[in-house]
C-alpha cells in the first residue's frame, strides 16, 4: 500500500467525504471535489506523481489506430504494394507500432497516477488520473475517479476502452486489433 498522503487543512474535511463515498456511507460525490483537484494540479503536484505505487503508462489505442492503423500507413512504412496487404501483416504492424510507440510517440503514452489518501481509521482511497504531455506546458491531469484500490483503479482504466496499460497491449486480441483497423 502506499503512503498515505497530507492534505492542507482547508481539504481535510474533502478527504473524509470522499472516503465516505467510496466506503458507501454517503451516496453524494461532495461538490467541492475539484478543489483536491485543482490542488494536486498546482501545490500538491509531487503528492500525485510521487505516491502511485509503481511506474504506470497506458497508450491511448484510439488515437493510435485512428494514426496508423490503416493499410496505407502500412504500405509506406514497410514499402508494400497495398494489394498485398492482408490481415497477418495489418496484426504484424499494429503490434509492432503498439511495442515501439513508447519510444516513438510520447503524445499517445499516458503516465497512470494515483495519489493515496487515508483517514485517521486507516481506511484510504486513490485518486486516479492519467497525465497528457502538452508539450512545452509540461503534463496535465485526466481525472479518472477515486478507487478504494490502485488495482481497482487499473481495472477501471482497463475496462474504459480509450486506453490500454502498456503491459496489457500483447494480451490485445487479433479480433479486436482488427476491429480498430481502418
Amino acid at each position: 500500500m502506499a503512503e498515505p498522503q497530507i492534505l492542507p487543512q482547508h481539504l481535510a474535511s474533502l478527504r473524509e467525504a470522499i472516503i465516505d463515498v467510496v466506503f458507501g456511507r454517503s451516496k453524494e460525490e461532495p461538490k467541492d471535489i475539484k478543489a483536491l483537484f485543482d490542488w494536486l494540479e498546482t501545490d500538491g503536484w509531487e503528492v500525485l506523481i510521487e505516491s502511485s505505487p509503481t511506474d504506470v503508462y497506458a497508450l491511448d489505442i484510439k488515437a493510435l489506430a485512428n494514426w496508423c492503423f490503416n493499410d496505407e500507413e502500412l504500405a509506406s512504412w514497410w514499402g508494400y504494394d497495398l494489394s498485398e496487404i492482408d490481415d497477418p501483416l495489418r496484426l504484424k504492424f499494429a503490434r509492432e507500432r503498439m511495442a515501439t510507440v513508447f519510444d516513438d510517440d510520447e503524445f499517445l503514452v499516458k503516465s497512470v497516477c494515483a495519489a493515496y489518501f487515508e483517514n485517521n481509521n486507516q481506511e484510504g482511497v486513490y485518486v486516479g488520473a492519467y497525465l497528457d504531455v502538452q508539450g512545452p506546458n509540461g503534463m496535465t491531469p485526466h481525472w479518472l475517479g477515486i478507487f478504494v484500490s490502485y488495482e481497482e483503479f487499473l481495472q477501471n482504466i482497463r475496462i474504459s476502452g480509450t486506453l490500454v496499460l502498456l503491459n496489457d497491449c500483447p494480451m490485445l486480441t487479433d479480433e479486436y486489433l482488427l476491429e480498430l483497423w481502418q
